[in-house]
């Protein structure tokens, strides 16, 4: 078993965290009792970069992989999810600027490296970015180097999901004419009203609709840049939408419609209530259209994958 220290600036023991060396024995594993958590593991360093991990054992892992300059940069183990230990290390480290998040390459990472960015972007003066490990984790990375079993993460399999979305709809709506905007609500409403449904045909609908409303969404986006007198492509126009940060953002298990409705209301807000659509307001158009596509596709690959 391995047992790491975390401190507080005054180099006071505030915090344990064991990892057992044994895969069978996962009770010897997590904080020991009484330790702080607003003080995990760190190691503080002198420039304004600082890596983020969930545990221990991957931040150990990602500096024997990266070791070049690593004495340099700041490197903090959340222990767990919480973020409540990398706002105190902002707090008592007001220099860092850059933060690089570098959380497990699973659904429980993915969703808490979206929590954190929305918590982090509140604060507008640090630079956010997302380093994945290419398995699970940074120590699965570095079992793989040395020919150890390793356990696989999920952002390639969710991405090549997304691309196979993104393809069909290229193929199904690029030659298609323009839609309207009840031509975007009825297609909505179908997968409104079959994406509960507990009968596998009308699920199989549902997730069929779900392509079909970005298409359509993306088929508004490209004719609102058209009145703009821009000539974009619905490929050009998906790859506008491609960010990895906003891939995190919008990573939700759950069945609930609200932003969807939320996005169709922004839309038809701007379409109904004005007789003349200003530039602006063609470019909000064009957002929400966009974010709209891209909740859809999302959706379509993680609350049916």
């Amino acid at each position: 078993m391995t047992l790491t220290v975390g401190q507080s600036p005054d180099g006071s023991i505030k915090h344990l965290h064991r990892h057992s060396t044994h895969l069978s024995n996962e009770l010897c594993k997590g904080n020991t009792l009484g330790s702080d958590s607003r003080y995990s593991f760190n190691i503080p360093g002198c420039s304004e970069s600082l890596y983020v991990f969930e545990a221990p054992i991957d931040l150990l892992s990602f500096i024997t992989l990266n070791p070049e300059y690593w004495k340099k940069h700041s490197y903090l183990a959340l222990c767990g999810l919480s973020s409540q230990s990398l706002h105190q290390y902002l707090s008592d480290h007001e220099y860092i600027t850059k933060i690089f998040l570098c959380l497990d390459n699973d659904i429980h990472g993915f969703k808490a490296t979206s929590s954190i960015i929305e918590e982090l972007q509140l604060h507008t003066h640090y630079e956010i970015q997302c380093i994945r490990p290419r398995f699970k984790d940074f120590n699965e990375d570095l079992k793989f180097i040395h020919g150890h079993p390793i356990i696989d993460g999920i952002y390639d399999t969710l991405k090549k999901s997304i691309n196979s979305a993104t393809k069909f709809i290229v193929e199904s709506y690029s030659s298609s004419k323009d839609k309207s905007l009840k031509d975007l609500m009825n297609q909505f409403s179908s997968f409104y009203y079959t994406y509960n449904s507990h009968i596998l045909k009308k699920q199989e609908q549902a997730y069929q609709s779900l392509l079909d409303c970005a298409g359509h969404a993306l088929l508004l986006a490209r004719q609102q840049y058209t009145h703009l007198e821009l000539s974009h492509s619905l490929n050009e126009i998906l790859d506008f939408m491609k960010d990895d940060i906003t891939f995190m953002l919008y990573i939700d298990t759950s069945d609930d419609v609200a932003q969807f409705t939320q996005e169709l209301n922004t839309i038809k807000s701007v379409f109904l209530t004005k007789t003349f659509h200003t530039v602006d307001d063609k470019h909000q158009l064009i957002q929400s259209l966009m974010s709209l596509a891209k909740l859809c596709i999302y959706t379509h690959v993680f609350i049916f994958m």
